[in-house]
């Protein structure tokens, strides 16, 4: 029965719409029916079938209007698609339980089963649906319909966009491309016919595509050219930006290579459909998006004349010869009178599609389905990048420049560039970051075809006609022209171009063997015969305008000479005959907005000053018209019919990429697209709009890095790397990240700005960098600032304050460029071929690639040492971890996979040292051709970077130590400088490997070594020296060593005490440097030989630790290791007592090297108060210095002797240990007395944190963050310390450490910070007065960011790292602060400790103010209730004004009416402090009875009332509160989504020099009260004039209303309202 109604409303409507019908005979039921059973066929049948959603149809029946469009339920993903769903399957158990009272759930799913049965027959009847639906098309356009008829086609057409098939064995995608395809035929007719629905017709397609399928089988289903191959896609998808080929559908990824498209005709030409072109491979878009396209283009119009030249009746005449209206016969076309835009009608629908989207997904949370509208905008965009150089599809490109304007509209809006704060928008971060995705994929697109057209433009060739008559050449098969470039293929189909005779693969062209046809031209000789075929007509129809301009304008004037045609018109020519050559509805609409285009664009040519310009645009222009109606085959002029040539897929690809660079408004709008994401990037107001925006840069920089060497592009970067925000930082390190890893060659100047970015004190931005280092590392080995980065990412890991993951993340780097040899292939240096000197490296010619690889990395970390002047503390830790516990996964697989780990790094370390010893002997052999310093330098990074692994693995170097001990003896011939570095390497490493050494080697090096070692000790410096008798003494130590190295060592104490002993009685001021020096090297060598000599444990508790052991005569009592340490200890004591500062550091840190053998003397020392007398003032910046460092070294070695369990292990060594020694061997109360000795001295450390001495004050905050970390200090009390030096604004350096330190403990005690703010506030406006007196006290400093100055408080960081993200800890540190107004109410002048309190306590509330003034607040919430609790301590105003007046009345200068204090006359104290001398006026104040500092102490007060009104009203200008938002404010109440993100735009600095100094004078007072009183006054006038504007409005608002009260109460109201106005004014 359906398929005979669709074969009978098919017949209907075929002889309706035939010729010669007469449409009075046509019957309106007829029609009426046709389309009745089109939409119900469609909707009730077809679409549930091919979708099997037949059960959800009619269960929801019940419920949804029968015939109803958007009945039709279709399965979605989405939260949308569930509440539908859910609705339905509501609705249909509704249906069910009232209908049929026994019905059971099982029916459901017996309905769906049984539906399935039906479906099969009714997708048969596709097919004449398809023809029904044809006939309708024709209908539209040639019988005039109802509207009602219209809307109800296009509302069930429409539906069939959110058809999504069930996947079945039939077929039903077919059947719902077939459905979908004739749908958007027969609504595109709709929207070309009847102007007057378009806009209901776009206005319908927004909630169908929240319908649209999801899946990526059935989203993109309409199939377009595919132009994967296009250099411009493949960037893009390169890139990974939508609109590449990952843009496309799975079968267009699929097919790499090229397949042979359509038959090609014999002229050259291709016939195929509008699916077909550039390769039988297609790209796919949504049938939404060819939807739109399809009904953008129907919008087009020829142009018409707006001010013809010609009369009527002669244009009349033109029209009734030519037929085709202004499109006529070329003999007259080129006198064209100026026209209209063709494009009028696109452009206003593409304007309100573009607005309308905006719109929806603008909206603020879920309202409206925005959420769910974005990634529709973004899936919508991408197909109109596939299809932007498909020519069938011209309305791509203008949609897409529609919406990179309303998108640059909408962000201006809500930035701060050139918008008002009142006219600004807010929008939604989630739609920001929606914009500039769809910019950065616009705008990459643009970029991407530049950058193509820049390096490989379609270059047309010269019109350089070949003779007919000439003779073919021949050319052999061998000369292959193909665009390919394969020339090596054999045995494959090859055609021959009839004119230049080059030959072409027949697969990359597309004519295969048995389509070839008879003639075939190449795309270079196709665009040779269009430019000379064009060059001649263009010539033509020149002449002719210039003839007739001159009969025109008269024989006496000249006409201007045409310039010729250029690329762009024969390549428009070229993409004509292209849509000409299939004359389907798409084509002929593509070709008529191409035209329509180009006639606006001749148009605006025309107007230019240039004549010769305006004559080519004239020619152009009339030639576009000609071209509007494509002839018939059968008109007489068959001109335009055999001019049909065009390029193969190949050349139209890079033809539209060629022209779309060239001529294209989208691609012309880059600049400016450009300049308006540069200038978001500095938006100061949001810090979302700087971040997306570097993102969008970055997205663009990826098509092409070239971008970056813009001066205007890298400065705005550049300016980002300092911004405030981390965020935006760190997009900017990956932006210039991703271009330094794209160009390493070209981006040196950004290397320092990454290099800096490793000490960012965002967390993620040292990761960001630490990433983008490891990566260029991997990829470029060889770059040149390799070695300064590793070192500074050495230096952050082995920061102690260094978070987790940045240091687990340098690790890694690490351990895969220098100890992962199965992951990372490290690239070897390139060896000089040119030389002809063997070495050992060249003869080694055939080194393995695992031995390059090594050596590769050995030479890295040499570099890496040298970089750090030969330190290697950071290396050595690294190489540490390595071997004992670092790395990925170390905590997985037991015991075992630890083991084995450990196994290959120890044999990856001695593959690397075995490395560094062939360098040292490379360098040994080529060493002559490096001057005396560059060849100092290379060997100590050398020496030093095997120190690292004999630090961390002396076993490695036992095997080389021959090799390394000749650099002990001093003779390198290097500077004296490199000679101590040298032998302090070579020492470390024998006092790390003396304890591994066997018998036969400790007995022979104790005997080769010693003299050297002595050496040393006597000659360098202070370093090497104390390595050399580190190394003596663990050489003693060693059981098979013999006496030798003992006695030499005690034989050199005995020297130094000596030497001491004769000079203690000399005035060591007045010796001369050198001797002077001798007695600095005596006791730092005694120092360290008590320090490192192994005293034996069962002598060592007999040791006489009495710190008053007298100086012993060593010519009376000879030294030996029993009595050396009191010894010493008495020596270094009187030593320290001399009057020379040097001398006496120099003393002190020898005596620190007895504390570290011995930490039981410190206990001793401690009593006699030895160690309070070197941190006093009085003992000299210099020598608390000293002391400070050496009580942080004496607490580093006690932390590394228990953690490494040292003590423990000699203990286990020994034998011969009784019990009591065994369980107490380990010391650890050793290191508990050294804790509780700097426990003792806290408070003088937070006085030396005080200090005005700045190097004392870092000292001193070192100290206090190594016992903060070990525990020895109470962090309670120090925190407030922390705080008060963020004040310190002339020492940034410090501020960085105290407030890592603060985030700390923030992170512990997330309370505790805020419980200690108020405290902390005191102490740093008590720093701030000691340590800079000569400087305002300021709670603010100045930071330059992008080079301007920003205020910013001392408490920001702070502020944003620990309390802002916690609402409880920031309305703890406001109240804490806010407490500090407390209004002193009762002044008592007899009571002594209440005088001056008041003044006293002004200044910090002062500084307490201007601090809540400028913190970085980003929540309304907080600046509301901050003045919320101002308005509740302001309420006591009027009560301290009383007690004000209560004071002045019995002098006579208050009045007696207690109503009259804050009326708008001024008092006479305020008419004396307008004169020069106000005592002199105010004489009562100088009389006996009058308390001058009472008076002093209420105008204190006062001021805190100033102070507190100036906070209020600086907080409601800087964010633009209103007062019934402030009313309203409730504490308690829960935060507003749209109060965040909102940020001070305060201009000026919150003022204070008024109120930080003085208060006692009277004058003082005098102005302080004057300013109180106007202050009050004014304050007050406008609570008045407030409650009379809400009352007046009150009464509008009762007046205006229509109430139903009768009129008592209406005469109770205003009568109320009446008391109400006289309450106020009273």
């Amino acid at each position: 029965i359906i398929k005979r109604g669709l074969e009978a409303a098919s017949v209907l409507l075929a002889i309706v719409t035939s010729r010669g019908i007469d449409q009075r005979a046509v019957s309106e039921d007829a029609i009426e029916s046709c389309v009745s059973f089109l939409r119900q066929h469609l909707i009730r049948n077809v679409i549930p079938s091919i979708s099997q959603t037949g059960h959800l149809v009619t269960a929801s029946s019940g419920s949804v209007a029968s015939g109803s469009a958007d009945s039709h339920i279709t399965p979605r993903k989405g939260r949308r698609a569930k509440n539908e769903a859910a609705t339905a399957a509501a609705s249909a158990t509704t249906s069910s339980k009232k209908g049929r009272k026994g019905s059971q759930g099982g029916k459901a799913g017996q309905l769906a089963n049984d539906l399935k049965k039906v479906y099969k027959p009714i997708c048969t009847t596709v097919g004449l649906l398809s023809v029904l639906m044809e006939r309708v098309e024709l209908l539209v356009r040639t019988v005039q319909l109802e509207d009602q008829q219209l809307m109800s086609i296009c509302s069930a057409v429409l539906s069939t966009m959110a058809l999504e098939p069930a996947p079945t064995p039939q077929g039903n995608a077919a059947l719902a491309h077939v459905v979908q395809i004739a749908s958007i035929s027969l609504v595109t007719a709709i929207f070309r016919r009847y102007p007057r629905h378009r806009a209901i017709v776009v206005e319908d397609m927004f909630p169908l595509m929240l319908k649209m399928p999801t899946s990526r089988k059935t989203m993109r289903t309409y199939a377009t050219k595919n132009v994967s191959k296009l250099r411009t896609m493949e960037l893009l998808d390169a890139a990974g930006i939508g609109g590449g080929a990952s843009g496309t559908s799975a079968a267009a990824l699929a097919l790499k290579s090229p397949v042979p498209s359509r038959r090609r005709s014999s002229s050259g030409g291709r016939a195929s459909t509008g699916g077909g072109g550039f390769g039988d491979e297609q790209g796919h878009i949504q049938m939404m998006s060819a939807l739109f396209l399809h009904l953008v283009q129907a919008c087009v119009a020829m142009p018409v004349a707006v001010a013809p030249k010609l009369g009527d009746e002669e244009q009349d005449e033109d029209e009734d010869e030519d037929g085709n209206g202004a499109a006529g016969g070329a003999k007259d076309s080129w006198d064209v009178p100026q026209l209209t835009s063709g494009t009028v009608g696109c452009e206003a629908i593409i304007n309100m599609f573009v607005s309308g989207f905006a719109k929806r997904c603008a909206k603020k949370g879920e309202e409206g389905g925005a959420s769910e509208f974005r990634p529709v905008l973004t899936n919508l965009v991408e197909d109109m990048l596939q299809v932007r150089f498909d020519p069938e599809f011209p309305a791509a490109d203008m949609l897409l420049h529609a919406f990179c304007k309303k998108m640059t509209q909408d962000l201006l809006r809500c930035s701060s560039i050139g918008t008002d704060r009142s006219t600004r928008l807010t929008a939604e971060s989630t739609y920001l970051t929606t914009a500039f995705s769809i910019l950065s994929m616009i705008s990459s697109s643009i970029q991407a075809n530049l950058r193509c057209q820049k390096e490989s433009p379609l270059v047309l060739p010269q019109a350089t006609d070949i003779d007919e008559d000439e003779e073919e050449l021949v050319v052999e098969k061998t000369d292959v022209k193909c665009f390919c470039g394969r020339t090596n293929l054999t045995d494959v189909f090859m055609i021959d171009c009839d004119r230049c005779h080059g030959w072409f693969h027949g697969s990359c062209i597309g004519i295969t063997r048995e389509n070839a046809p008879s003639t075939w031209t190449c795309d270079d000789c196709t665009l040779q015969l269009m430019v000379i075929e064009e060059s001649k007509d263009f010539a033509n129809r020149s002449n002719r305008r210039k003839r007739s301009n001159s009969e025109m304008a008269g024989a006496g004037n000249e006409a201007g000479a045409s310039t010729g045609i250029d690329d762009v018109y024969v390549m428009r020519q070229l993409l004509l005959n292209f849509l000409a050559s299939t004359k389907s509805p798409l084509n002929k609409a593509a070709r008529e907005v191409h035209l329509a285009q180009w006639i606006d664009e001749c148009e605006q040519e025309r107007g230019g000053s240039d004549q010769n310009t305006a004559i080519d645009a004239e020619v152009k222009e009339a030639t576009y018209l000609d071209l509007w109606h494509l002839p018939n085959k059968d008109s007489s002029d068959n001109t335009l019919v055999t001019k049909k040539k065009y390029l193969t897929d190949e050349g139209n690809g890079k033809l539209m990429e060629s022209l779309a660079a060239i001529n294209s408004d989208l691609s012309a709008s880059f600049p400016r697209l450009l300049g308006v994401i540069l200038g978001l990037m500095g938006d100061a107001n949001s810090t979302a709009l700087r971040k997306l925006a570097v993102k969008a840069i970055s997205t663009i920089m990826l098509v092409d890095p070239k971008l970056m060497h813009q001066k205007m592009v890298s400065a705005a970067v550049a300016q980002r790397f300092q911004d405030e925000a981390i965020s935006v930082r760190e997009a900017s390190v990956s932006l210039v990240g991703s271009f330094v890893l794209q160009s390493p060659n070209s981006a040196v100047s950004f290397y320092p700005l990454l290099l800096n970015k490793l000490h960012d004190e965002g967390v993620s931005v040292r990761k960001r960098a630490v990433k983008i280092f490891r990566d260029l590392m991997l990829t470029a080995p060889s770059f040149s600032g390799r070695a300064a980065a590793c070192s500074v990412m050495l230096q952050r890991a082995a920061d102690p304050k260094e978070d987790d993951g940045v240091r687990d993340l340098i690790h890694e780097t690490f351990q895969a460029l220098w100890f992962d040899t199965a992951k990372v292939e490290l690239v070897a240096e390139e060896q000089d071929e040119a030389s002809t000197k063997p070495t050992r490296r060249r003869n080694k010619k055939a080194m393995s690639a695992s031995e390059q690889r090594l050596a590769t990395a050995s030479s890295q970390m040499v570099e890496v040492v040298g970089c750090s002047n030969g330190k290697s503390d950071t290396l050595a830790k690294l190489v540490k971890e390595l071997l004992f516990g670092f790395g990925e996964g170390q905590s997985k697989g037991g015991a075992a996979a630890r083991k084995k780990r450990h196994e290959a790094a120890q044999a990856h370390c001695t593959k690397i040292v075995s490395a560094l010893i062939e360098l040292i002997l490379s360098f040994e052999e080529e060493r002559m051709e490096l001057d005396k310093e560059a060849a100092g330098k290379k060997l100590v990074a050398l020496l030093a970077t095997l120190e690292v692994f004999g630090e961390s693995s002396p076993t490695l170097l036992i095997e080389h130590i021959d090799t390394i001990l000749p650099y002990l003896k001093g003779e390198n011939g290097v500077s004296r400088d490199n000679e101590a570095a040298i032998a302090a390497s070579v020492s470390k490493i024998i006092s790390r490997c003396s304890q591994h050494l066997s018998t036969v080697d400790a007995e022979r090096l104790s005997g080769v070594i010693v003299e050297d070692l002595s050496k040393v000790i006597n000659r360098l410096g202070s370093n090497a020296m104390s390595a050399a008798i580190e190394a003596l003494s663990k050489l003693a130590a060693h059981p098979d060593a013999g006496t030798m190295p003992e006695t030499k060592l005690l034989a050199l104490a005995k020297t130094f005490y000596s030497f001491l002993y004769r000079a203690c009685d000399t005035d060591i001021a007045k010796l001369k440097a050198s001797n002077r020096g001798m007695v600095h090297r005596a006791l730092s060598a005694l120092g360290s030989i008590c320090r490192f000599h192994e005293f034996c444990e069962d002598k060592s508790d007999d040791v006489d630790l009495s710190p008053e052991s007298p100086v012993l005569d060593p010519s009376e009592i000879e030294l030996d290791w029993t009595n050396i340490i009191p010894a010493a200890y008495s020596m270094m004591a009187l030593y320290l007592k001399k009057d020379h500062a040097p001398t006496r550091c120099q003393a002190l840190k020898g005596l620190n090297g007895i504390f570290v053998a011995q930490p039981r003397l410190m206990l001793a020392v401690e009593q006699t108060g030895l160690i309070a007398d070197v941190m006093e003032d009085s003992s000299g910046a210099d020598l608390q210095l000293a002391a400070l460092a050496c009580w942080r070294e004496l607490l580093v070695c006690e932390e590394k002797r228990i953690e490494s369990g040292e003590a423990k292990e000699k203990m286990e060594a020994r034998q011969d240990i009784t019990v009591r020694k065994r369980i107490s061997g380990d010391q650890d109360e050793d290191a508990s007395l050294v804790g509780g000795v700097m426990a003792q001295h806290s408070k003088r450390f937070y006085q030396m944190l005080m200090s005005p001495n700045v190097r004392i004050r870092a000292g001193c905050l070192d100290l206090i963050g190594d016992l903060l970390r070990q525990g020895l200090i109470n962090p309670i009390q120090t925190i407030p310390f922390l705080l008060a030096l963020q004040g310190d604004v002339g020492a940034p350096d410090i501020r960085a450490k105290a407030l890592k330190l603060l985030v700390v403990e923030g992170e512990k005690r997330p309370d505790s910070l805020r419980q200690r703010v108020k405290v902390g506030c005191k102490e740093a406006f008590n720093f701030q007065r000691k340590a800079y007196p000569d400087k305002p006290i300021t709670a603010v400093t100045e930071k330059k960011i992008a080079g301007s100055n920003k205020i910013e408080c001392i408490f920001d960081k702070v502020f944003v790292e620990s309390i802002r993200s916690s609402k409880p800890n920031r309305h703890g540190l406001f109240n804490s602060l806010l407490s500090l107004f407390e209004v002193e109410m009762d002044v008592d002048s007899k009571d002594k400790k209440s005088t001056g309190r008041a003044r006293k306590l002004l200044h910090l509330q002062a500084f307490a103010a201007q601090v809540l003034a400028t913190l970085p607040y980003t929540d309304l919430s907080d600046a509301l209730y901050i003045v919320y609790h101002i308005n509740a301590r302001l309420s006591d105003a009027e009560m301290f004004a009383e007690k004000m007046a209560d004071f002045l009345r019995p002098h006579g200068l208050a009045p007696s009416d207690m109503y009259d204090i804050l009326d708008d006359e001024e008092d006479a104290i305020e008419e004396a402090a307008k004169a020069k001398d106000p005592s002199k006026e105010l004489e009562v104040t100088t009389s006996s009875d009058f308390e001058a500092d009472t008076f002093a102490d209420l105008c204190s007060s006062a001021s805190a009332l100033v102070l507190l009104m100036k906070l209020k009203s600086h907080l409601v200008n800087a964010f633009s509160l209103k007062a019934e938002r402030i009313q309203a404010y409730n504490p308690s109440e829960k935060s507003r989504p749209h109060d965040k993100g909102h940020a001070s735009s305060a201009t000026s600095v919150f003022s204070i020099e008024k109120y930080v100094f003085g208060g006692s004078k009277i004058e003082e007072c005098v102005d302080r009260y004057a300013i109180w009183k106007q202050v009050t006054r004014a304050s007050h006038r406008e609570e008045v004039d407030l409650s009379k504007a809400k009352n007046s409005a009150r009464k509008r608002k009762r007046s205006g209303s229509t109430s139903s009260v009768d009129g008592a109460e209406s005469e109770s109201e205003d009568s109320s309202g009446e008391m109400s106005d006289e309450e106020m004014e009273e």
